[in-house]
């Protein structure tokens, strides 16, 4: 290695400081006063590194420019004479860090958030599920998926909303609109209630998948069979298979809907086929309901989302 007393000497106009190991790397060593300065120029062998445990050792007063190997010279860089330059590497290793600190709650909308988990926890509690883990794996993906949905249809409405208001001037240009938005909108829905069918399935049963569904459903499915049921005793086997497979359908998509509103109003248009089908196959739907206890879809307790 070239002594450094040989090392023909000049002064820097001001200090340069970066702290950092250079895997062969040319090292410039400029050293104004009593604060030395570094610069580092990088060649095609690797990449620089913003901060290094090794700190500089004391150098002399005056300039030096030399070629050195960096990995030797970084052994020898232990101690440093500058109390000031010691705090400024300090706090420019500091500064990354806590640039990523996060702030205290992430969390945009905590009452959302524990309105969600209390309804997740409300459905998985029907699940007899007697690991306390998975209990609440799957507590956790019921309310992530409600907040999913919300991601979704949020946006949409608010795109229907000023289609809306360009309807009076150009009705043709907001119908186009609210297509689009609700064609985005299934997309998204599509994808998601795959993924999220997916997640439950890895954790539960068939059987408790089928009771998370009617949990986000507020049962609308067994309320409707069994009201049918009631109203139509004599009803036979396929006939009560084919109205199960109406609202089974139903359920698929209601489930994904944003409000309850929307879902009881999509179990309607089902109920409306259930009965046609009912219809054509001789039933008085109107004279058995006035017979029945309970019409045809049952009172069905509506919660707001």
């Amino acid at each position: 290695m070239m002594d450094l007393r040989h090392i023909t000497c000049r002064r820097a106009p001001r200090p340069l400081i970066f702290v950092g190991e250079v895997k062969q790397t040319k090292l410039r060593v400029l050293l104004s006063g009593a604060l030395p300065s570094f610069e580092t120029i990088p060649d095609s062998n690797g990449p620089l590194h913003s901060c290094s445990g090794s700190l500089l050792k004391k150098f002399g007063r005056q300039s030096m420019e030399s070629n050195l190997d960096t990995q030797q010279t970084v052994r020898r860089i232990h101690t440093m004479k500058s109390p000031f330059l010691l705090l400024t590497l300090v706090v420019a290793c500091a500064a990354p860090a806590l640039a990523q600190v996060p702030s205290k709650s992430d969390d945009p909308d905590p009452a959302y958030t524990k309105t969600i988990t209390e309804r997740a926890d409300k459905i998985v509690a029907t699940l007899g599920i007697d690991e306390p883990a998975r209990a609440k794996r799957v507590r956790d993906t019921i309310a992530q998926q409600y907040r999913d949905l919300r991601a979704i249809h949020d946006p949409r409405e608010a795109q229907i909303k000023a289609a809306k208001e360009i309807a009076r001037t150009n009705k043709e240009a907001a119908d186009a609109a609210v297509k689009i938005a609700q064609d985005e909108a299934k997309t998204g829905l599509d994808k998601l209630h795959g993924e999220y069918l997916a997640k439950l399935a890895a954790e539960l049963t068939p059987d408790q998948v089928d009771k998370v569904k009617d949990g986000m459903t507020y049962g609308v499915v067994q309320v409707t069979y069994k009201a049918y049921l009631t109203m139509l005793p004599e009803l036979n086997d396929e006939q009560k298979a084919r109205i199960m497979a109406y609202l089974v359908e139903a359920r698929e998509t209601a489930m994904d809907l944003g409000s309850s509103d929307e879902k009881h109003q999509w179990f309607g248009k089902y109920k409306g086929r259930i009965n046609n089908y009912l219809s054509a196959a001789g039933y008085d739907l109107k004279a058995a309901s006035k017979q029945s206890s309970k019409p045809a879809g049952g009172a069905v307790d509506r919660k707001a989302e």
